[in-house]
């Protein structure tokens, strides 16, 4: 598990598990290519919009599905999941993410 902690003053700290370390150079990347300050602004957005959820649990749910998704794709299925007033958690973000995770690979796939 990768997990991705975010600090008042900015700074993004992330701890890969052991298996990370034997993945390709290129595969280490936790960030999946996207600078740590795009990933911050993500989720400071996605919690100013539903203050009462964590910033480390939408971080969390976010952050899983960094390969699956191109991220402008990951970024608006976040911000739709926190709109939508039936959303009330996090966990309700996550499900929100895989579903558009499933829906661009069927896209892909056409």
């Amino acid at each position: 598990m990768t997990t991705i902690a975010l600090h008042r003053n900015g700074e993004v700290r992330v701890k890969l598990n052991d298996s990370d370390s034997v993945e390709p150079k290129a595969a280490k990347d936790p960030f999946a290519g996207i600078p740590r300050h795009v990933w911050q602004s993500l989720f400071v957005l996605v919690s100013s919009i539903r203050p009462e959820w964590a910033i480390g649990e939408i971080a969390e749910a976010v952050f899983r599905y960094r390969r699956a998704l191109p991220f402008p794709e990951l970024s608006a299925a976040a911000i739709r999941a926190a709109q939508d007033s039936g959303t009330k958690n996090t966990s309700a973000l996550e499900l929100a993410m895989l579903d558009a995770a499933d829906k661009w690979l069927e896209a892909a796939d056409k």
